[in-house]
């Protein structure tokens, strides 16, 4: 739909939600603060455009900065462990994504059964001994071969990560995937990674002190790792010469009903709250770096754009009509709350359609099965 006199609608099509927005003819940025919103930019990924005030002298360069001036919200940019609402906004949207584009897959040999069907997984890795790098080392030099060896080897295409601390102050990393991955050859290849840091032969080592009585029984681990959970544990370790620690784990999703949900109350949860890191060691244990990212393709994806015809206007009327769908309105843009598959369920077509020809463009292998012939 286009203003004649003034600009024009754009929207942007994602798999749970569509926002739309103007844009004018003589959208420029601005010297001043008026929000100015572009075509290329959807609202909630617009900026400000805040002048900077130019030095009036050399004398400003002389002045010592005072830091107790500084406003408390610019004094510590630190995460703090905690993900921010912008990082919230773009994890939600990577999780959007790879849950829409994840196939139901069987799995291979499966003990439940042929007919259990999977579609993402949940990984979590963990270091086997106390950490004693930094924690972007350990990204550096562990976790991303870990990643490559996802793509190179286990052909992941699609992933969403995020580190937390653990209570013994140990980086750990979830991990969603779209690919079934044998546990053994999970846990191999990260035992593989740890050790370049000496993680496993540090476990070992730690395994053979504590063990060298024989069988010892960790009572403060008696409330998640029952007794005999501990002997089968000693038994495996002395078989494999404590080479081979279990330091992955593949969540089970089958009881799970909202997986999106799940994934987002998963990867966004604050694990330490401020008490919890001052009663470790006395002191802060942030977590350094990056909290979480994904595959290329899912970072800073924008969705399908367009601009507003009269199919697309009278479609998005629609929806705006539909007492089952949430609508939020402001007096800048406009977000429908909508699935596609619910879309194509109402007889949609215009919507779906250009959703499909910007996942076909963008993602190529991973073509939803049958969309076409529902829109037919």
């Amino acid at each position: 739909m286009i203003n004649e006199i003034s600009g024009y609608y754009s929207c942007s099509i994602n798999p749970s939600y569509i926002s739309t927005w103007y844009t004018s003819f003589k959208s420029k940025r601005r010297h001043d603060n008026t929000p100015r919103l572009f075509p290329e930019e959807t609202p909630e990924e617009s900026t400000i455009s805040i002048p900077i005030q130019e030095p009036t002298g050399w004398e400003d360069f002389q002045q010592p900065v005072n830091k107790n001036e500084i406003p408390a919200n610019l004094a510590d940019n630190s995460h703090h462990g905690r993900i921010s609402p912008i990082a919230l906004r773009k994890i939600k949207k990577a999780i959007d994504y790879t849950v829409y584009l994840a196939a139901p897959k069987s799995l291979p040999n499966s003990l439940h059964g042929k007919d259990f069907k999977f579609r993402l997984n949940l990984i979590t890795l963990t270091l086997s001994s106390n950490q004693i790098h930094s924690d972007n080392e350990i990204k550096k030099q562990l976790f991303q071969p870990m990643l490559n060896s996802f793509r190179d080897k286990f052909h992941i295409i699609n992933y969403v990560w995020r580190a937390e601390k653990q209570g013994n102050g140990n980086i750990h990393f979830h991990i969603i995937t779209d690919k079934f991955i044998p546990w053994n050859e999970l846990r191999n290849t990260w035992n593989k990674h740890q050790n370049k840091l000496g993680y496993i032969d540090r476990y070992r080592q730690n395994m053979i002190n504590f063990h060298k009585d024989g069988f010892k029984l960790r009572a403060e681990l008696l409330k998640d790792w029952t007794a005999e959970k501990q002997i089968k544990a000693y038994k495996e370790g002395i078989k494999n010469e404590w080479h081979n620690p279990n330091s992955t784990d593949v969540h089970s999703l089958r009881t799970v009903t909202n997986v999106k949900n799940y994934f987002v109350k998963y990867l966004t949860k604050d694990t330490q709250s401020a008490d919890n890191r001052e009663e470790q060691n006395g002191q802060f244990s942030n977590l350094d770096g990056r909290l979480w990212g994904c595959s290329s393709r899912l970072s800073n994806i924008k969705g399908a754009r367009a601009d507003l015809d009269n199919e697309l206007t009278e479609e998005l009327q629609k929806l705006t009509e539909d007492k089952e769908i949430r609508n939020f309105k402001s007096d800048f843009f406009a977000v429908t709350f909508v699935d596609i598959d619910q879309l194509i369920k109402k007889g949609f077509k215009v919507i779906p359609q250009l959703f499909e020809k910007f996942i076909c463009e963008t993602f190529p292998e991973y073509r939803p099965p049958n969309l076409f012939s529902s829109l037919n």
